[in-house]
């Protein structure tokens, strides 16, 4: 597999959607806060016929095209019998891409065609109603395609980064956590796909911190990746009589509670239990007396 996404990243993989993160999260400290610095979708693609013996056209062209906000990038180009797409867009707790290219002649030489996406939200949170250090449960739903036979790539990711000190972000600092993770390719998992993603993260009460969440599509030599599908969280879950609010102000995360006894009721319950267990005891000696 031949990816050429000199706009985005040329190295597959997870380590991908951590750059991608981590360049949200400069970007975010950087500029002013809200949707324009927590939603960024970058579209990128090109063709290559500078290598082709006798190619009617001895040049390459690329193109790239990226929004912050909710605003859909895209990139397209169609001419001479070859063409690619790439578009991408994010909201909070939410991402969709997609990425097509073609060949001239099928069989995956060049001059060849590429094409990427990469879709990327950012939120900040503060979990109160608890004390030291609580756990967080999340989830989220992956759905979409890559083509077989092909050339694409899919990956997306959630993390956690907790703030500093000083109330920076602490990627810096090798604090960032992936919370859960999928990638995919055309060799090893082409066809439709719908993933139930799940993870938990350490967070301390009263203290802010960042989720991220990144989806990238690549295609390359006739490939098609469409995640269009989407890419959500649809579920964080806090400890039981905690509350986390979003700096975004986004009501959509489905924040739930653990379900957690309250102590009276398992102070009930093994009464419950102590209670049944001597009464099974009685029994038994009752059925010994009579045997006996």
């Amino acid at each position: 597999m031949q990816i050429h996404l000199p706009k985005l990243r040329k190295q597959l993989g997870l380590c991908t959607l951590l750059a991608a993160a981590s360049a949200l999260c400069n970007t975010a400290a950087a500029e002013p806060a809200g949707p324009s610095a927590d939603l960024y979708s970058g579209a990128s693609g090109g063709v290559d016929w500078t290598q082709v013996q006798g190619a009617p056209l001895d040049w390459s062209t690329s193109s790239f095209n990226e929004t912050y906000g909710s605003t859909v990038a895209s990139t397209e180009y169609g001419a001479n019998g070859i063409s690619y797409g790439a578009a991408a867009s994010a909201s909070y707790g939410f991402n969709q891409a997609r990425a097509w290219a073609t060949t001239l002649d099928g069989t995956g030489t060049r001059p060849y065609s590429w094409a990427g996406a990469v879709s990327s939200w950012s939120d900040a949170f503060v979990i109160t109603g608890g004390t030291g250090l609580g756990v967080a449960n999340l989830s989220a739903l992956l759905q979409g395609t890559i083509a077989p036979a092909s050339s694409g790539y899919a990956g997306f990711a959630v993390l956690y980064i907790p703030f500093d000190s000083y109330g920076a972000d602490g990627i810096s600092a090798h604090q960032d956590q992936v919370i859960l993770s999928w990638d995919g390719n055309s060799d090893t998992q082409s066809g439709a796909h719908n993933e139930s993603l799940a993870g938990s993260f350490a967070f301390e009460y009263g203290t802010r911190f960042r989720l991220i969440g990144s989806l990238q599509v690549e295609a390359d030599q006739g490939g098609f990746v469409d995640f269009s599908g989407n890419a959500t969280v649809t579920e964080i879950a806090v400890p039981y009589l905690s509350s986390i609010n979003a700096t975004s102000g986004y009501q959509g995360y489905n924040i739930i509670q653990t379900p957690v006894p309250e102590p009276s009721k398992m102070m009930m319950l093994g009464i419950g239990l102590l209670a049944l267990g001597a009464r099974l005891k009685s029994r038994k000696h009752k059925r010994l007396d009579t045997l006996g």
